[in-house]
């Protein structure tokens, strides 16, 4: 069983103002190139497409896959999909829960939360 925890970020049609951090997620932000993401992420990397960076990573002793997904070569869509094995749907939950508590408290609420 995979469980995918989707942060989403969307493109402001504001500028951002100097007191703004610079980043959205991790060292990235809305409508980068991919070789900016490529030079910016420190995460092993797992596989390159087109349109599309897959990186291998940990997030709070959790296994995730992290991906980078963009069109016309710019960054429109982060995501963690947590790998960890587990027994139990419980401990699935547990840490689904766990980690969506730590994204909500350092990038805000989610713009979409549920099932995709």
């Amino acid at each position: 069983m995979v469980l995918a925890l989707l942060f989403l970020s969307s493109i402001s049609a504001c500028e951002k103002n100097e007191t703004e951090e610079k980043f959205d997620f991790r060292m990235t932000r809305s409508g980068i190139t991919l070789k900016e993401v490529l030079s910016s992420e420190t995460a092993e990397i797992d596989t390159v497409l087109e349109n599309c960076l897959a990186y291998y990573s940990k997030v709070m002793d959790i296994d995730v896959h992290l991906f980078y997904e963009f069109e016309n070569d710019s960054l429109y869509k982060a995501k963690y999909v947590v790998t960890q094995h587990h027994k139990s749907v419980e401990d699935f939950i547990d840490d689904y829960e766990a980690f969506k508590w730590i994204l909500i408290q350092k990038y805000g609420p989610p713009i979409r939360d549920g099932a995709c």
